[in-house]
């Protein structure tokens, strides 16, 4: 499996795009298209940034192309159910606040 391949397999499997994983890196989105495009070939330090950025992607998946995408028994969720969660989560901890100032000041 060519490099681009594992790339896309990788985004489709964390629901994200190239983009997103490009802004995540912190890395400018054109290094990533020539990695898949396969004008250039990734090198440790992107390797490593990569594993450090989704450390549930498995290492022998990003250099091979073989085996499992996930570590074993990882589980990923696409950007909007996490920024569901998120919300809920913000949602209660205001919640909990108010709550918290209601009884300190009665």
């Amino acid at each position: 499996m060519e490099f681009g391949e594992i790339l896309a397999t990788i985004a489709q499997e964390l629901h994200i795009s190239l983009t997103d994983i490009a802004e995540e890196m912190d890395i400018h989105r054109s290094k990533l298209y020539n990695l898949k495009g396969g004008r250039w070939n990734p090198n440790y330090d992107f390797c490593r940034k990569f594993l450090e950025t989704y450390p549930q992607i498995s290492a022998d998946f990003l250099m091979t192309g073989k085996g499992s995408v996930l570590k074993q028994n990882q589980v990923t969720t696409n950007r909007s159910d996490q920024e569901i969660i998120i919300q809920a989560l913000t949602k209660q901890i205001r919640e909990l606040e108010a709550e918290k100032e209601g009884l300190v000041f009665k």
